[in-house]
Formats: structure tokens, sequence, C-alpha cells
């Protein structure tokens, strides 16, 4: 004779169904985070190297931006893949743990990982340039001093929110580092990963998950002491200084 359940042995099945998924779900999340973290790192590397290959095909020169191009081929990224340094898929460029996670219209070329800018994002003695007419951006990378402190590329996120919702609170293809005057650009590295962390890669060509202690640790080295430096946090909104 076929046993018949009753309800109060279903209400404790599925008790005990929710108990273990709410045990299980955010050993499964965190372990998803990892791994995506873990791609994210080995992709920044990719881009790192392709952009020092190119600094050295150009006289050390890292080229942020040249809106002597035409639109789909004047930032980093589609510079990049148009002369060949980077190859296959565009989604190398796209952290896959925030949005837009991968590579899907026009708008992507914008919400990729940001290049570190030119102004008071990097040391004086690079010879940053910056232009409005035509838009361009770009330093002597072969100038500095501490190639393995020296962060190029980094997880980062488009802040204003007062902006259109398609870049607003997306990845963004220019790192601002600093504050002063260059405040006023919403571009920041972002504390996307486990623990407050981001990933970032730099000029000796090595990339790695650092903490906040570490970014500023790198930036220190670079930049005068009078500067400000910025992160955001995981929720994509707070701006934090990290060197207090």
């Amino acid at each position: 004779m076929k046993k018949i359940f009753t309800l109060v042995e279903l209400l404790i099945v599925i008790a005990i169904i929710s108990i273990l998924a709410a045990l299980l779900l955010p050993a499964l999340k965190q372990a998803r985070d990892t791994a995506e973290s873990i791609v994210c790192v080995g992709q920044q590397k990719q881009c790192i190297l392709a952009e020092i290959d190119y600094s050295n095909d150009y006289n050390g020169v890292i080229q942020v931006v040249d809106g002597s191009q035409s639109y789909n081929n004047c930032f980093w990224q589609l510079m990049a893949f148009s002369l060949g340094y980077l190859n296959g898929s565009m989604d190398v460029v796209i952290c896959p743990s925030w949005a837009p996670e991968r590579y899907t219209d026009g708008n992507s070329c914008l919400q990729t990982y940001g290049l570190r800018s030119g102004g008071d994002s990097v040391p004086s003695y690079c010879n940053p340039v910056g232009n409005f007419s035509p838009y361009a951006e770009w330093y002597n990378i072969s100038r500095i001093r501490n190639p393995s402190d020296f962060l190029l590329l980094a997880d980062s996120i488009y802040t204003d929110l007062g902006n259109s919702a398609v870049h607003r609170m997306k990845q963004n293809w220019r790192l601002t580092i600093c504050g002063s005057v260059y405040f006023a650009r919403p571009e920041r590295i972002h504390l996307r990963h486990t623990a407050g962390r981001a990933n970032a890669a730099f000029y000796d060509g090595h990339a790695e998950s650092c903490s906040e202690e570490r970014l500023k640790e790198s930036f220190i080295k670079e930049l005068p002491s009078t500067a400000t430096i910025y992160a955001v946090e995981k929720n994509g909104v707070t701006i934090k200084q990290i060197n207090p």
C-alpha cells in the first residue's frame, strides 16, 4: 500500500530544504564571485600586455583615446583590437562581475575596464597630454620608476547619477585616480569583488586582486603626497577616499 505524506510531513520536508538552501546559497555565490574574479584577473593581464606591446611600438606612449579616429576606433580597447594587439572575443575587456558583464552593443565600447587617464592621475614626468579638439589623451609610461607598482588598468565604474542610464553605474573605459580638479570626472576604481577588493593590472605586466591598502600603496609611490585618491564601494554609488 502506498504511503501518503501528511501535510505536516510535507511542511517539514519543505522547511528542511529551505534551511539547506539558505546555508548553501551564500557559499555558492561566494564560489561564483571568486571564479569570476579569477577570470577578471586573467582578462586584465591580457589587456595590459596588449597595452604594453602598443607602447613599445609607439615610443613608450599609452593612448587612452584618440579623437582623430572614428568613434568605432578611438578608445584604447578598440585601438588594441583594430591594430591586432588584442584578438578574439571583445568580452576580454569587460569584467564578468558587473554590468554590462559582456560586450553586447555599441555602448559596450565605453563600458569596459578603465585605462588610467592622464592629468593629475599620472606623474608629471610622464608628460601627460590632453586635447579637446580633437579629443585625445596620452602619456609616456617608459618613464615610470616603479613598474610593478604603477597601476595602468583596473575595475572601473561611471558614477554620475545625473547622466543617462545608458552608462550610469556601469563599467567605464577611462579611470581617474585623484581628486582636485579631476574629481568632477566620474570614472573611478570600483571595489566590486569579494571583501571590497578591486582587480588591477600594472606596468610590469602582472594583474592582481587588490585591497584598499594595496591600491593606496601603489599610488603614493608615484603621485604627490598632496594627491587625494578615491574609489567606489561595491554598491556602485558611495565614493570614498582611500588615503586618509
